[in-house]
């Protein structure tokens, strides 16, 4: 598996500030979204084809699970630089090519992880949901797969809500929890987009001097903060706190909003010298 995902694209000449991945996140940032559809903009599809033709590589990296990504991806006719893996659910790394891959041992760690946390973080919770429930009155409850998370009406309220969590679980070291928007996560704290893309690139023998990551919220922080890309962008209605993280790491902010920024961001890093 290594052999394969290391070959695809390494013949390939990089260009503009030595750029090799491009990591990207989904929804504000990609994505187009009608009604129940979702599917990558086509100006993004087009700058992804015109890298590739540059032997530039590039990955999702979303807070979605894996099967959702492909499929969105896959939904993309036009798309002819398919991703070379997709980072899923801040947790997991499947490789692409003639069939997914799951990136092992590292899933079967991840999982690990929050099998142990989970029923941790599930006992703390269980004597205040009900309270929780009627006080902050979720759109979206989710209890499965080792994932528990919620999606709250308003935003106001879903930073008050993380307080309380943060409260709540002061006894489990391990919990973390991360924000989209009004979609509040726990995870575990050695999960998290920079981690994943992180391990990917460390598989790939790509530097991260060599890789540009491009998000738009709370939960891109740590893939956007430098550590795991020196290359970091956001559109220009990312979230304030996204923005002062980028600035703060030398990277760009874009003129224009959601998936036109990123596209100028992407034209821009790779015409750079």
């Amino acid at each position: 598996m290594a052999s394969r995902a290391q070959s695809q694209g390494d013949q390939g000449a990089s260009a503009g500030r030595g750029i090799r991945l491009i990591c990207l996140d989904l929804d504000g940032t990609a994505a187009d979204h009608a009604g129940p559809h979702t599917w990558l903009a086509d100006h993004v599809v087009d700058v992804l084809n015109d890298v590739g033709r540059r032997g530039v590589r590039w990955c999702v990296n979303s807070g979605r699970s894996f099967q959702n990504q492909a499929g969105m991806v896959q939904a993309c006719r036009r798309l002819a630089n398919m991703p070379v893996a997709y980072l899923s659910g801040e947790r997991f790394i499947h490789w692409t090519g003639e069939r997914s891959v799951a990136h092992e041992p590292f899933n079967t760690l991840m999982r690990t992880r929050l099998e142990q946390m989970y029923p941790q973080v599930t006992t703390a919770l269980a004597p205040h949901l009900e309270r929780l429930r009627a006080t902050y009155q979720f759109n979206f409850e989710q209890d499965t797969d080792l994932i528990v998370g919620w999606n709250l009406n308003t935003r106001p309220h879903t930073e008050t809500f993380i307080a309380e969590l943060r409260t709540l679980l002061a006894a489990v070291p391990d919990a973390q929890i991360l924000q989209n928007a009004t979609w509040v996560i726990i995870t575990h704290r050695e999960a998290g987009k920079g981690v994943v893309l992180a391990e990917a690139a460390r598989h790939l023998g790509i530097a991260r001097e060599q890789i540009l990551a491009i998000g738009d919220h709370l939960n891109d922080l740590d893939m956007l903060d430098g550590r795991a890309a020196a290359h970091v962008g956001c559109p220009a209605d990312a979230d304030p706190e996204v923005q002062a993280v980028v600035r703060a790491a030398g990277g760009m902010i874009a003129a224009a909003e959601h998936t036109h920024g990123t596209v100028e961001i992407i034209r821009r890093m790779m015409n750079a010298e």
